[in-house]
Formats: C-alpha cells, sequence, structure tokens
C-alpha cells in the first residue's frame, strides 16, 4: 500500500508517541502463512523497515542518535513496543528496533527501524516452551466417579474438562479387575456399561481438556490473546485434547500420599516345630515381618492377630486396584542339619480377604520360592527370594506364607525353622485417584 498516512505508535517510559513515516512506503499486511515441513512451525511476514524522517519530534524520541558517541539511542539496545496505524486504524503489532540513524550531507537526518510483528514475536516467547510446564492450575479438579458422570454434562469447569468413556486395555493381560466396555445384553438394548459386577474404575478414566482452554494456556505463556471467528464456533468449542502423561494406568494427582511399605523380620524367630509330613501341606504359616521401616500411607499391619484362634501374621492391606510389585526373602540356618530329613520349604506371596486366619484359609499364590534341603546341605543359611508384579484388588490383603514339608521316609525329628534378616516391601503401588486433586 502507498499514498497513505502510516503512524508508528510507541510507548516509551510510559508515554505515547506517534512518529510519521516517509510518504509512499510500501506496507505489507498480508500476514498469511506456510506450512514449513516442520510439525508446528510457520512462517509469516513479520518482519519490515521503515524510515522516518529527523524531525524535531523523531530526533528527540531517539536522543539524536546521528551524533557521534551516542550510547543512549532508544531502541539501539532495546525494543519498545509499537503499533502501525494505516490512516488510522492499527493493521499491525509488535516491537520497534533502531537499525541506524542517517546523515546525509545536506544536514538532512533519517532513522531506519525495524518493525518485529506479533507473529516472530510471539514464535520467540514460545521457543524452548513446552505445553506441560505452563500454567494448568485453573484446571485442577477432584476426582471422583460422580465428577466422571458430571463431566459428560459440562459439569467439570463449565466443559473445559470432559472424561471420555474409553476401553485403555487390561494392563499386561490380565482382565481379572478391570472391567470391558459392556454394550448392552439381554436386560437392556441401549449403549451402557451393563456389567455391574465388573465396574468401571476410576483409575480408568483420562482427562480431556478442550482445544480452546489449551489455546488460551499456549497464549498465555507468552503473554498474547488471540481472535477468530472459527474459534468461537459451537463446532470448535466441542474439541477436546485426551493427553496420556504416563506410561502407567490412571491420570496424574497432585500431593498423592505413596502406598509403599518396608518391614523386617526379626532374628530367630521360630515358624513353627514341624513333624513328617510325606505331602505338602495345605495351609502354612504367616510369616511375621515386625519392625516397620516406612509406611506413609499405613496400609501394613505388622502384627494381626485371630483372636480365636491366635494365630499371628503380618500383612498389607490393598487400597486401590491397580499394578504393585512385592519383593520379599526369607533366610534361615538349614533344620535338617544334623538330621536323617530331607525337607523342602516355600515362601509364597498371597493375596486373600480373610485376615490372619490360620488353619482353612483360603488364598492365592501369586509368586513363590522353594528349595529342598538335607545334612549335605551344611549348616550354611538358604535364602528365598520374591519379587513380583500383579494386580490385587481393592480391600483384599497381601501377606506371606511359609510351607514346608518332608520327604516321604526320610525319617528325623521335629524341625525347628529360625528365620532372620528378612525384608518383606511394596516397591510401588498405584495412586488412589478416588477423590484425589487431578493434576492438570
Amino acid at each position: 500500500m502507498t499514498g497513505n498516512n502510516i503512524i508508528l505508535r510507541i510507548v516509551k517510559d510510559g508515554v505515547t508517541h506517534d512518529l510519521q513515516v516517509d510518504k509512499n512506503v510500501p506496507l505489507r499486511v498480508d500476514m498469511s502463512t506456510l506450512e514449513s515441513q516442520q510439525i508446528g512451525k510457520l512462517f509469516g511476514i513479520g518482519s519490515q523497515e521503515f524510515n522516518i524522517p529527523g524531525t524535531n519530534q523523531s530526533n528527540a524520541f531517539f536522543d539524536f542518535a546521528f551524533n557521534p558517541g551516542t550510547d543512549t539511542a532508544v531502541g539501539m539496545y532495546n525494543t519498545l513496543p509499537v503499533s502501525v496505524l494505516l490512516n488510522g486504524d492499527v493493521v499491525l503489532e509488535g516491537q520497534i528496533q533502531l537499525i541506524e540513524a542517517i546523515s546525509s550531507d545536506d544536514g538532512f537526518k533519517t532513522y531506519k527501524v525495524r518493525i518485529i510483528d506479533t507473529t516472530i514475536t510471539l514464535e520467540s516467547q514460545l521457543t524452548g516452551k513446552l505445553i506441560k510446564d505452563a500454567d494448568w492450575s485453573a484446571y485442577n479438579h477432584t476426582l471422583t466417579s460422580q465428577s466422571i458422570v458430571d463431566s459428560w454434562d459440562d459439569g467439570i469447569l463449565s466443559g473445559s474438562i470432559y472424561y471420555p468413556l474409553a476401553h485403555y486395555r487390561f494392563p499386561d493381560g490380565d482382565s481379572s479387575s478391570y472391567a470391558a466396555i459392556y454394550l448392552g445384553n439381554s436386560q437392556s438394548s441401549d449403549a451402557t456399561i451393563s456389567n455391574q459386577l465388573t465396574p468401571m474404575q476410576t483409575a480408568q478414566f483420562l482427562p480431556a481438556v478442550k482445544v480452546k482452554d489449551t489455546l488460551d494456556v499456549i497464549f498465555d505463556q507468552a503473554g498474547f490473546r488471540y481472535t477468530g471467528s472459527f474459534t468461537e464456533t459451537a463446532d470448535f468449542n466441542k474439541l477436546y485434547i485426551l493427553n496420556k502423561p504416563q506410561e502407567g494406568l490412571g491420570p496424574v494427582i497432585s500431593g498423592s500420599t505413596p502406598a509403599t511399605f518396608t518391614a523386617f523380620g526379626g532374628f530367630g524367630t521360630n515358624i513353627q516345630s514341624y513333624t513328617i509330613d510325606a505331602s505338602e501341606p495345605v495351609v502354612g504359616d504367616r510369616v511375621m515381618y515386625i519392625s516397620e521401616s516406612t509406611d506413609p500411607s499405613g496400609l501394613y499391619t505388622p502384627i494381626c492377630i485371630n483372636t480365636s484362634t491366635g494365630y499371628t501374621g503380618s500383612k498389607y492391606d490393598v487400597n486401590v486396584t491397580g499394578e504393585h510389585t512385592f519383593t520379599a526373602n526369607l533366610s534361615a540356618f538349614n533344620p535338617t542339619f544334623s538330621s536323617p530329613a530331607t525337607a523342602t520349604i516355600k515362601l509364597e506371596l498371597c493375596q486373600g480377604n480373610t485376615p490372619c486366619n490360620g488353619s482353612g484359609e483360603s488364598v492365592n499364590v501369586v509368586a513363590s520360592d522353594e528349595i529342598s534341603l538335607s545334612n549335605a546341605s551344611g549348616l550354611a543359611t538358604f535364602n528365598l527370594q520374591i519379587n513380583h508384579t500383579f494386580t490385587p484388588t481393592a480391600g483384599g490383603e497381601v501377606f506371606l506364607l511359609v510351607k514346608y514339608f518332608r520327604t516321604a521316609g526320610s525319617g528325623g525329628g521335629n524341625l525347628d525353622v529360625g528365620y532372620f534378616n528378612n525384608t518383606f516391601q511394596c516397591t510401588a503401588a498405584p495412586d488412589n485417584v478416588d477423590g484425589a486433586t487431578i493434576d492438570m
């Protein structure tokens, strides 16, 4: 565009200055962009140069930058906010920088300036920034089964957060604890999750955030705002982004207390004296790890007692269905030393729902380690170890059983197994997302 009145409106020290640009300067206002074959990278016309005549106003504004030795020239070492006005209307906004000050032989002064518009400024402000590092605190919320349902009717932050119903697979192929998506059954023809015996868990849902809110957060990082007719349409307002911020199941929560623990067993604690048995017993004894080292969520009980049987043991109460990792060991001297007996000793990691019930306890063994011993094994200690990851169900217990039996006809009297220096740990457990604050 030429033959128009172009003004550079600059804010300096809180004061607005209008500087006239030389006549017949072409002004590029086409801000269309081209894809650069790089994801998220756009180019546009974002830099223009202008000549400002050396009037009394412009000389004073630029501190007479053409004088030799001047080092206080405005815009030479920094930038200032500027608006480009065409016939009174703002067509560009950005930053102005002084490129050079020219003084001709006839004494005419000219200031060459460069305008960096907001397209380039926005890019430079966002360079190196990640969306996850932006301020998402306004979108944090409490997750419950009710809030998930509420999100389907814009019930969380006026619809900014939405929990889509999807099947995110079973963990490691285990379908025992997580419900599949059922689309009706013989009693129901509507599209619902119709198996009430296997309800969805809150940890199976992830929060989606509106695309429009995501744009707001991105532009806030650079201190900009955006407008556009498309972003105000009803269809655009229904677009959501569903991200997966962590490899494990469930959303990221804020301020959670770990559901892990570490406990130790004491030296020389006898498990039990046992007699000759030709077959593996159905029931073993729960091992006691009586010294807690860590238990931030208070889920571990070092000594649980059944009042009817007097049976004691240790247990971990599962507070959320999900993937847990347990490690344990049992060390002891060889009980068959100086005996003709041959014995097998097993350590079993179990889950169940009957606390410390002793004889007749029904449990599910999820991992085990065993050793066969005889006089030939010597007095040296043996060590049974377990390191296992599985998915227990909330409300159940995890504990350790020790079992022992002799080879038929191996002979020998009663044998004591005294164990020591043993450890029982839950090293990894899922967050309890029900009622937790979701950190967006």
